[in-house]
């Protein structure tokens, strides 16, 4: 059994009990960021571990508690339905129940399956949590809804609530949401923003639209607003549905402009197309409360934004960081090409970005230097 104990400092284990890979056998998703961000972050005050696979591990310092992978996107699909239901919400139970016998004082647990999580809470004896201060990072309502998952999300949270600390989230409003304490933070909180002088000046497209396409990406609405433009476009990502990705692909066969990349990204693939795009568009629905990693990777990377009037997005129009493609001018092109506002919109990047980044930081440690030496 993993023990970290340490007589100065409080341990804290950060785990991903579920650990998605690709077909590539790559860690997928951007929780190892939040592992590295974290770890470096909360050395200073912690005794830091982490609990992930060995996929993952390549990329991290411990120590190290080891759990196994799982597939995601092709190889998942083709999975059996019991199969997917087993990996995705029965495997995990054993995992997290292990790792919360783990004898450490704190707990941050990457929330990829709340129900899983929840009921693993739920069944583990108290004298392995009790005293224990157990936090979950969630990055989208999952329980407010009238479906009957989130129904069943919702009594299981309202049980387990009890035990749990606090939730750490990009979006503000699950604190109203989820009625626990709250640590709101930007999905990346401890990397350095390009300067002005380093962002690309030159761009193989105009718009780029990264990442899984998924039912809460409204990619039909960029196809719709864009299509007859000469505005050069980008829809990478692999799309959930090959249903779904034929109907997009028939809208734009007579337009040119838009290149869709119907595959999962390498990391490589993925900032190439990031940095030779000028501006990164998010489609979000605007009725569902969720962060988004790619908004604050390309705020990084000085990209300025087109976004849906998601919540999530109010800074981007307040702020200054791009605008909202729906209320693009008819000429779009000539309005999104201005150097000029482009430069502006960089500018007003880059201060807001370093800005939220240090508050972030002070914000983490003052929360959990309360939450986990609070007797």
């Amino acid at each position: 059994m993993l023990s970290i104990k340490d007589k100065n400092k409080p341990s804290v284990l950060i785990a991903d009990p579920y650990c998605s890979i690709n077909n590539n056998g790559e860690p997928s998703g951007h929780y190892i960021h939040f592992f590295k961000d974290m770890k470096n972050l909360m050395e200073k005050d912690f005794t830091v571990s982490i609990a992930c696979s060995e996929e993952y591990q390549k990329y991290l310092s411990g120590p190290f508690a080891t759990v196994s992978s799982n597939p995601s996107g092709d190889q998942l699909e083709k999975l059996s339905s019991f199969s997917r239901l087993s990996m995705l919400n029965v495997k995990p139970i054993s995992t997290i129940r292990r790792l919360l016998q783990l004898d450490v004082d704190a707990i941050i647990f990457q929330a990829s399956s709340l129900p899983a999580l929840l009921l693993s809470i739920l069944s583990t004896r108290s004298k392995f949590i009790k005293g224990k201060k157990i936090f979950l990072t969630i990055y989208n309502d999952r329980i407010s809804g009238k479906s009957m998952k989130d129904r069943v999300r919702r009594l299981l949270f309202c049980l387990a609530k009890k035990k749990i600390s606090g939730i750490i989230t990009g979006i503000p409003e699950l604190a109203d949401i989820y009625q626990i304490e709250t640590l709101a933070i930007p999905d990346y909180f401890s990397r350095t923003p390009k300067g002005i002088t380093e962002a690309e000046s030159t761009f193989l497209y105009d718009i780029a639209q990264l990442g899984i396409v998924n039912e809460g990406k409204n990619i039909e609405r960029v196809v719709e607003i864009f299509r007859d433009t000469d505005l050069k476009v980008a829809i990478a990502g692999r799309f959930n549905s090959n249903e779904r990705y034929e109907e997009i692909r028939r809208s734009i066969r007579d337009y040119s402009n838009i290149t869709l990349i119907n595959k999962y990204l390498s990391e490589q693939e993925y900032f190439s197309i990031l940095g030779g795009a000028r501006f990164v568009a998010l489609p979000y629905e605007t009725n569902k409360f969720q962060s988004s990693g790619i908004y604050y990777e390309a705020l990084l990377n000085l990209k300025p934004l087109l976004v849906s009037d998601a919540p999530f997005f109010r800074d981007v129009t307040a702020k200054g960081l791009g605008y909202k493609y729906d209320e693009l001018p008819s000429n779009m092109t000539e309005f999104l090409r201005n150097e000029e506002k482009y430069l502006a919109m960089q500018k007003n990047i880059y201060n807001y970005i370093s800005q939220i980044q240090n508050d972030s930081k002070d914000r983490i440690l003052s929360f959990f230097r309360e939450k986990i030496r609070k007797e």
